[in-house]
């Protein structure tokens, strides 16, 4: 029920987004010459602000499914979903040549697509969150430990200070305004939703810069 609900409220918020959207677009691009710089920056900003409500309410979803439903458990391959995942995201990945590597990884049981979207929060932040002009390095390795398997996403980007290490999973929490890095403070959150869905741990380890 509460699923259906955050559905019916998603699609009924994003319509009149989409519209909004729309029409900030049109005008944008049919009476730009009769606008003075300020007006274009106002249009320019409502169109934005318009995709950010989008992106939130996508994220919001999201969050919402994980452990809503049955999802069942499998015997899956990690590598297999790193394969995808590079794909789905050659785009972005790509922008700034990103160097994704990973070691060979043990089987595993779990929910396919939380472990999917997992690993796709912790590699886009790996590769957002960089130095302007720095070449990204992802790496994604794990340690047999008693009785249970640690996985780690490493990356070269700008660190994390050490006061802000449990304010990062928390729900839309941001260290950084919008200007410089994009996002709704909801990824890592969501990390740790799924982490913890299959009975497991999620923390960091960072050094500034």
């Amino acid at each position: 029920m509460k699923l259906n609900l955050a559905s019916i409220a998603a699609h009924d918020l994003k319509e009149p987004i989409r519209m909004i959207s729309s029409f900030m677009s049109i005008i944008q691009e049919r009476y730009a010459s009769d606008m003075d710089e300020k007006g274009k920056q106002y249009v320019n900003y409502a169109i934005e602000g318009a995709k950010r409500m989008t992106t939130l309410i996508s994220d919001l979803l999201e969050y919402a499914k994980i452990g809503s439903e049955k999802v069942p458990f499998e015997r899956l391959k990690p590598e297999e979903l790193l394969l995808e995942i590079t794909a789905l995201q050659e785009t972005v990945l790509g922008e700034k040549n990103a160097l994704i590597s990973w070691d060979k990884m043990p089987d595993i049981y779990a929910q396919k697509t939380g472990l999917r979207l997992l690993l796709m929060n912790l590699i886009g932040n790996g590769n957002k969150y960089q130095k302007p002009g720095n070449q990204p390095e992802i790496h994604i390795c794990f340690s047999d430990k008693e009785g249970f398997w640690e996985f780690m996403v490493m990356d070269n980007g700008i660190g994390i200070a050490s006061q802000n290490y449990d304010k990062i999973f928390q729900l839309f929490s941001r260290l950084h305004n919008k200007s410089e890095f994009s996002g709704t403070g909801m990824g890592l959150a969501t990390c740790k939703k799924i982490v913890e869905q299959h009975g497991g741990e999620i923390w960091v380890e960072s050094r500034e810069n």
